[in-house]
C-alpha cells in the first residue's frame, strides 16, 4: 500500500514538472539562468588571458634588466623589483582586458540598436585587441610551458653534465689505465695501492661534485623531455588561448542578445492599449438596449448615450386640462424617440487587434499577449462574433448567438479557441 501512494507521489510530481516543462515560455524565462554563468566565464577567460600575458611582460622586462633567473624563481633573485614589474604587468594587462570587454560590448549593442554602421567599428578594434591579446598569451604560454615540460632543467643539466661527465670520464680512463698497467696475475702490488686508492678517491669525488651540482640546480633524477613532447605542450596551451578567447567573445555576444530580446518582448507588453481594455471590469452590469453594431467608426469607441434635454414647456398663464394633457403627450414622445435611437458600438479596433496578436504570438509566445487576446475575442463573442484561424488565416464573422463564452488556449506553438 505505501509503495502504491508512493507510486502515485512519483507520477503526479513526473506530470507537473512534464507540465511546467512543456508550457510556452518567452525567450528570457528559458534562458535567463545562463546569464551568470556568462557573465563568471568571461571574467573567468579574461583572467586567463591576464595570467599569460603576465607571464609574457614580466619575463621580457626581468630580461631588459638583466635579471635571468627562471621564472619560478625570480621573486627571490629580483627581490622587490620583481613585484614591483609583476605588479605593473598584471595593472595593464587588466585595463587591456577592460578595453576587449568595453568594444565588444558597445560593439554588440550598436549592432542590436540598429544605428549606423552596426558597430562594426567598435567589433573590428576589439578583435584587433584579441590578436594582440593572443599574441601575448601564446608567447605566454610558450614561457609557461618552458618551465613546465623542464626546458630550462634541461638546459641546466646538459650544462653540468658537459661539464663534469668528461671530467669523470678521464678520471675513471685514468684508473682503469693504472690498473691495468699495474696488475700482474690479477694482483696490484703493495706499493701501487696508495696511487690506486688516490685515482678512485678522485673518481669518487668527481661523481659527488656532479651530484651536488645537480642537486644544487633542482635537477637531481630529473629526465629531459624530448623536443616532441616540449612542442605539444606548447601547442595545446597555445591553442587552449585561441580557444579561451573565441569562448569570451561567444559569453559577451550572449549577454548582449538576451539583453535585446528582453527589451524586444518588453516592447509588446509595454504596448499602449485603449482605456477599456485597460479596464474592462467597469463596462460589466450596463444594460445596453436597441444596440447596433458597426464596422465603421462613427464615434468614440465605448456607450455612449444621446444627452437628454430637459422638455421645455410653454408658458401659459391659464393650464387647463387641455394643454397639460398635451404637454405630457409631448414630453411621452419625445421620451420614446430619444430611447429608441440606437447605440453604435465600433468593433473594428477589436478585430485589428486580434488579427495582431495572433501573429505576435504565434511568432514569439508571450502571456501577456495572450491574455490581451483573450479579453478581445470574449468582447466579439459578446456581440456575436466568432474568431476562426484557419492555415494561417483569421477570419471574424458574425455567427454565434450574443453572449457566448469562449475559450482561448494555447499549447505546442498554436492558438485553440473553443466557443459554448
Amino acid at each position: 500500500m505505501l509503495q502504491k501512494r508512493l507510486n502515485e507521489h512519483k507520477k503526479h510530481k513526473f506530470i507537473t514538472s512534464a507540465e511546467e516543462d512543456l508550457t510556452p515560455k518567452s525567450f528570457l524565462d528559458k534562458h535567463y539562468k545562463t546569464i551568470a554563468p556568462a557573465k563568471f566565464f568571461s571574467y573567468f577567460f579574461s583572467f586567463i588571458s591576464v595570467l599569460f600575458g603576465c607571464i609574457a611582460i614580466y619575463t621580457t622586462l626581468l630580461q631588459l634588466l638583466g635579471i635571468k633567473t627562471p621564472l619560478l624563481n625570480s621573486f627571490e633573485a629580483g627581490g622587490w623589483v620583481a613585484i614591483l614589474l609583476i605588479s605593473i604587468s598584471i595593472l595593464l594587462l587588466s585595463f587591456y582586458e577592460a578595453g576587449k570587454h568595453h568594444f565588444y560590448t558597445e560593439g554588440f549593442l550598436d549592432y542590436y540598436r540598429g544605428v549606423s554602421g552596426y558597430g562594426l567599428r567598435e567589433i573590428g578594434f576589439a578583435a584587433i585587441l584579441q590578436i594582440i591579446s593572443i599574441s601575448l598569451s601564446a608567447y605566454g604560454g610558450y614561457i609557461a610551458a618552458a618551465e613546465i615540460t623542464g626546458i630550462e632543467k634541461s638546459k641546466q643539466l646538459t650544462a653540468i653534465e658537459s661539464e663534469f661527465l668528461p671530467i669523470i670520464s678521464q678520471a675513471k680512463a685514468d684508473l682503469q689505465s693504472f690498473k691495468d698497467a699495474k696488475t700482474w696475475r690479477g694482483k696490484i702490488s703493495d706499493s701501487n695501492t696508495p696511487e690506486l686508492n688516490r685515482l678512485q678517491q678522485n673518481v669518487d669525488n668527481l661523481e659527488a661534485q656532479f651530484l651536488e651540482a645537480k642537486r644544487g640546480a633542482g635537477v637531481l633524477g630529473f629526465v629531459a623531455e624530448t623536443t616532441e613532447g616540449t612542442n605539444k605542450m606548447i601547442f595545446i596551451l597555445a591553442g587552449s588561448q585561441v580557444l579561451i578567447e573565441i569562448f569570451l567573445t561567444f559569453c559577451l555576444w550572449w549577454l548582449i542578445y538576451i539583453k535585446s530580446r528582453a527589451v524586444y518582448e518588453a516592447n509588446i507588453q509595454s504596448e499602449e492599449i485603449p482605456f477599456f481594455f485597460k479596464a474592462p471590469a467597469e463596462l460589466k452590469g450596463i444594460e445596453v438596449n436597441n444596440a447596433m453594431i458597426t464596422a465603421e467608426p462613427q464615434r468614440k469607441i465605448g456607450f455612449h448615450r444621446e444627452h437628454k434635454p430637459e422638455p421645455q414647456y410653454p408658458q401659459s398663464k391659464l393650464q387647463t386640462p387641455q394643454t397639460i394633457e398635451a404637454q405630457r403627450t409631448r414630453e411621452t414622445e419625445q421620451s420614446e424617440e430619444q430611447s429608441s435611437q440606437p447605440i453604435i458600438i465600433d468593433l473594428s479596433n477589436e478585430k485589428k487587434r486580434v488579427r495582431t496578436y495572433i501573429k505576435r504570438i504565434e511568432k514569439s509566445y508571450t502571456k501577456t499577449l495572450l491574455e490581451r487576446l483573450k479579453t478581445d475575442i470574449s468582447k466579439l463573442a459578446n456581440f456575436g462574433y466568432k474568431v476562426e484561424i484557419e492555415d494561417g488565416k483569421v477570419t471574424i464573422k458574425q455567427s454565434i448567438p450574443r453572449g457566448s463564452r469562449v475559450f482561448v488556449q494555447y499549447s505546442y506553438g498554436k492558438i485553440k479557441i473553443d466557443y459554448v
